[in-house]
């Protein structure tokens, strides 16, 4: 029995023994793996900052902005990168355990002083420009930026200098540059303006508000017809705004060049010309940030062109008279006389019958002679100013030169006149012989055609009048308004540009290799029949 309860109480004692290692045990491998947990925590963290120091010293070392750390509040440097030495010039020895103000940094240690203040007060300042001054004695323009950090439990600042000093030399060439341009523009006698995307005006110069009477606080933000300015051209037809040159210029996305825009406010009939140009600016995405018009005032020389315009139709007008009155005296007078002396050589030859055969025969030649100058003379007189013209008007007279023309020159004429065409005023009628005259000459001197054309139609508004031929052609050059080539073909294409416009008509000169084309359109006020036509050859 005593043993029986010797071996069980052995027996529970060592199952307390067992249970109490076992508890034991758990114990320790939980408290193992705690701290192993821990210590992978501080080894990660140590990794980490390990890492973030490795980054902050190779940031430090290769920034290309000069970087320090200096106490506070004392501003002993306690490390500077290469490109702070690079920079001020001092070497990494000469600078560490100095201060800004012993090494002369700052040209204004007041600045400093300010900029200090500001960073011990906010704990950061960002872009604080100041003049650095280097060992050299060389000023170069800076920014300072600075953070209050905390190493190893005490106060300093992490400070970086970025140079700036090419930027800011860069930034004043272009301020000083900008000004000379605009000092150039503001001065400049030729009107300048930029119109915007929409063609507002966003500038202008004082000649462009000079020129157009408006100042510029009354156009920025409008366009040119919020503005009530009328573009006419130069036959005096309104121009809409989407065709002037800014709008056109937009839409089109190319530069307009020379062209001649008169300008009028509403309600006045005084008129300013100008020679104006657009050029379209692009933004970088292709689309049209601007246009810069520019406008030359050519008034003068527009008012100039009139009166010498007004002078060649006094001159036109003064030379058809003078051949009109030629054209009468050889008629009347010189064609009369040359007549009478060939009568009375006739009389003379008649009643003189004891004259030998030589005298009879000089006197036949005498009288072949004379006949020969009279039909000169009124050849003559006709071309100088056609009898008709006056007497019957102008359908009569070219129906007679086109026959004359036909026979002195071999070449065939097919004349189209509307049936009915009435008189017109003696300006026209004359304008228009003279069209026909000359073109036909032209056609016999330089085309060799064997054929050409005259037609004419009018009603109660106009007239129109075309001369064509199927020729060898013009050069271009020699058919171009203002081209002095055109003179080689005589005075006659110039003085057919002067007549019509002075009318109020248009004149058109196309030519190919095929041929010329005269065309003339003629505004009237008196009345035209508007009868059906009819042709005929001659």
């Amino acid at each position: 029995m005593g043993r029986r309860i010797a071996v069980e109480q052995v027996t529970i004692a060592w199952i307390a023994i067992t249970a109490s290692f076992i508890l034991s045990g758990a114990r320790l491998i939980l408290t193992n793996e705690k701290q192993r947990r821990l210590a992978d925590d501080i080894l990660k963290a140590e990794q980490a900052l390990l890492r973030s120091e490795h980054m902050f010293s190779t940031a430090f070392r290769l920034s290309p902005d000069a970087v320090g750390i200096s106490a506070i509040p004392g501003g002993e440097f306690l490390e500077v990168n290469d490109s702070f030495t690079r920079l001020t010039g001092y070497t990494h020895d000469e600078t560490l355990g100095r201060t800004p103000l012993e090494m002369n940094l700052w040209k204004d240690p007041g600045r400093r002083t300010e900029v200090m203040a500001k960073l011990q007060k906010e704990s950061e300042v960002r872009d604080e420009e100041f003049v650095c001054v280097t060992k050299s004695g060389e000023s170069r323009i800076a920014q300072f930026s600075g953070t209050l950090i905390e190493l190893d439990g005490k106060r300093c600042a992490l400070v970086i200098v970025r140079d700036i000093t090419t930027r800011k030399q860069a930034e004043e060439a272009l301020r000083a540059s900008e000004e000379r341009f605009r000092t150039l523009v503001r001065d400049f006698h030729v009107g300048v303006i930029l119109h915007g995307p929409n063609a507002e005006i966003q500038f202008a110069n004082q000649a462009a508000q000079q020129m157009f009477g408006i100042s510029l606080e009354e156009a920025k933000g409008k366009n040119s017809s919020q503005l009530d300015l009328i573009s006419v051209r130069e036959d005096g037809t309104e121009i809409p705004f989407s065709m002037r040159p800014g709008p056109r210029a937009i839409e089109m996305r190319e530069s307009i060049q020379n062209e001649v825009i008169g300008w009028r406010c509403k309600g006045s009939n005084e008129v300013l010309w100008t020679l104006g140009n657009a050029l379209p600016q692009f933004a970088a995405d292709g689309s049209v940030s601007a246009v810069i018009n520019t406008f030359t005032n050519i008034t003068e020389r527009k008012q100039a062109e009139e009166a010498l315009h007004q002078l060649s139709t006094r001159l036109l007008q003064l030379q058809d008279e003078e051949r009109r009155r030629l054209g009468r005296e050889l008629h009347d007078s010189l064609a009369q006389s040359v007549l009478a002396v060939n009568l009375n050589l006739a009389q003379a030859t008649r009643s003189l019958t004891s004259l030998d055969e030589r005298s009879r025969h000089s006197l036949a030649e005498a009288r072949r002679v004379l006949a020969e100058m009279s039909r000169e003379i009124r050849t003559l007189s006709y071309l100088l100013h056609p009898p008709l013209l006056d007497e019957l008007g102008l359908v009569s007279a070219v129906k007679e030169y086109a026959e004359g023309f036909s026979e002195r020159s071999g070449i065939k004429l097919e004349l189209d006149v509307q049936a009915g065409f009435g008189r017109l005023s003696q300006e026209a009628e004359t304008a228009l012989f003279r069209i026909v005259q000359e073109s036909l000459a032209n056609i016999q001197r330089h085309s060799g055609a064997q054929t050409a054309k005259i037609q004419l139609r009018g009603d109660s508004t106009c007239v129109n009048l075309e001369i064509s031929d199927r020729g060898r052609g013009m050069g271009k050059e020699a058919v171009e308004p203002g081209n002095g080539s055109a003179t080689r073909l005589g005075v006659g294409i110039l003085g057919m540009r002067e007549r019509i416009p002075q009318l109020g008509g248009k004149l058109e000169i196309k030519s190919s290799s095929s041929g010329t084309t005269v065309w003339v359109c003629l505004p009237l006020k008196s009345e035209v029949s508007n009868a059906g036509s009819h042709s005929h050859s001659r």
